[in-house]
């Protein structure tokens, strides 16, 4: 029989904020106490000879009294690490500190993010300190699941050994404006499917209208075929196997993938159906027209790790939103163009320019933020972006600009950083494009 922390319920998305699970002593003299979930120890830490003892004491003067409440501690090498007494919960509720320290006794804390896909297939998780992403519970070959992230710092996850076949290292960085953690080289709602035993790969999705345009002369069931309309592998490591349930079509294995125009336009001689197109890690390029003219296609999910968008890479397309990543560094002309749908939209910190007709044409997008690192708007970037009327700039000073072409005639409230300069010039003083500026960023 499976029991079930009452806390938790089987839902589609389960939320969590990670603490710290791990106290890694420090310091050769005094004392420190240690909490548990608000719950404080019976008897305080106190240096004796070395870390390693110090942790061993503390867990056997401890152990019974938090045994007791639902919590296991033991402790190895100067390390004390708390979990649930009870196998059917996970780490993911610890949350311990170290307080009241005399002498140089102290803590570094060190999170546990368990995810337990019997709970949830999605996990939104808020990180607040350096954290090991342990190995899943209950995976199923075949399983999807979508791991989001969230965070208040720039910190380092350590993968267990299941995830991408081994372990290692990713940092972590924060999105300010956001408040949103991106993973680099991993993807902040990476969709993972298990495979081969109980490693987990990231995988690229393509959803059709219909799967019946993909067929004729082509055999969809076999990798080979996907693998020639992607160019592989002469633009990347191929992909290792190809699962076609319904419409969904699912490629497992490839990696550092530059997507290519030719893609493109098989896609669209076949019948131009796509209707979702989900990247994994495993694309890191999208080259000039790669993901354009699909006018079906409402869901584009582009994830941390690709580098570069070429011209009208992500063009003409049906999306209502699009996230543009970090990681993201250059883009080409006409990038993000002609998307007449696009309502909602977020620039990553790392493009320093946006370029020439960056988001022409993207006739319904009613607000837009710049972010503190962009340095030039290109002309006709926001050219034919007759919705616009909220432009939020994060630079202290004005960006270089095309000051007939860059923004369009649409009298749009300007927000700026209070104290911003370089703002007294046009094109944002011409009232025809800027009905007003406001200074409450």
């Amino acid at each position: 029989m499976r029991h079930f922390d009452p806390r938790f319920s089987r839902t589609n998305i389960q939320k969590v904020t990670i603490y710290g699970s791990v106290i890694t002593l420090t310091g050769s003299s005094g004392t420190a106490d240690i909490t548990i979930n608000n719950i404080v120890n019976t008897v305080a830490a106190s240096f004796s000879s070395s870390l390693t003892a110090t942790a061993a004491n503390w867990v056997a003067a401890n152990l019974a009294y938090y045994k007791q409440r639902g919590y296991a501690v033991s402790s190895a090498v100067g390390v004390i690490t708390v979990t649930p007494e009870s196998d059917w919960d996970t780490v993911n509720r610890i949350n311990a500190s170290i307080s009241n320290l005399t002498g140089d006794l102290n803590g570094t804390l060190t999170g546990v993010f368990e995810p337990d896909f019997f709970k949830a297939k999605i996990w939104d998780v808020t990180f607040t300190m350096d954290s090991l992403i342990a190995n899943p519970r209950n995976v199923t070959d075949g399983e999807e699941i979508k791991l989001l992230f969230h965070g208040t710092g720039l910190y380092t996850l350590t993968w267990g050994s299941l995830w991408f076949g081994s372990g290692g290292d990713d940092t972590l960085s924060i999105d300010t404006n956001t408040t949103t953690i991106k993973v680099i080289g991993r993807g902040i709602g990476i969709v993972w499917r298990t495979g081969g035993g109980t490693i987990l790969e990231p995988v690229l999705i393509l959803t059709y209208d219909t799967i019946e345009g993909l067929t004729g002369e082509l055999d969809i069931n076999s990798v080979d075929t996907w693998n020639q309309l992607f160019d592989l592998p002469n633009n990347g490591t191929p992909f290792t196997s190809v699962e076609v349930v319904g419409n969904e079509v699912t490629l497992i294995g490839g990696k550092n993938i530059n997507l290519i125009e030719a893609w493109s336009s098989v896609v669209q001689s076949m019948n131009n159906n796509l209707v979702k197109v989900i990247l994994s890690e495993a694309v890191i390029t999208i080259g000039d027209g790669a993901i354009a003219n699909l006018y079906l296609c409402d869901e584009i999910f582009l994830p941390e790790g690709i580098t570069a968008v070429g011209m009208s890479g992500v063009n003409s397309n049906a999306i209502t939103s699009l996230v543009i990543p970090n990681s993201v560094v250059s883009a080409g002309e006409s990038a993000f163009g002609a998307n007449e749908y696009l309502e909602e939209l977020t620039i990553g910190s790392g493009l320093t320019e946006l370029p020439s007709s960056a988001f022409d044409g993207c006739v319904s997008l009613p607000e837009v933020t710049i972010p503190e690192g962009i340095s030039v708007i290109a002309g006709r970037a926001f050219w034919a972006c007759s919705s616009l009327k909220k432009v939020n700039i994060l630079r202290s000073s004005a960006p270089a600009v095309n000051a007939a072409y860059s923004f369009g005639n649409y009298a749009a409230t300007l927000h700026i950083k209070a104290g911003a300069t370089g703002f007294n010039v046009a094109p944002w003083t011409d009232t025809a494009k800027f009905a007003s500026i406001i200074s409450d960023l």
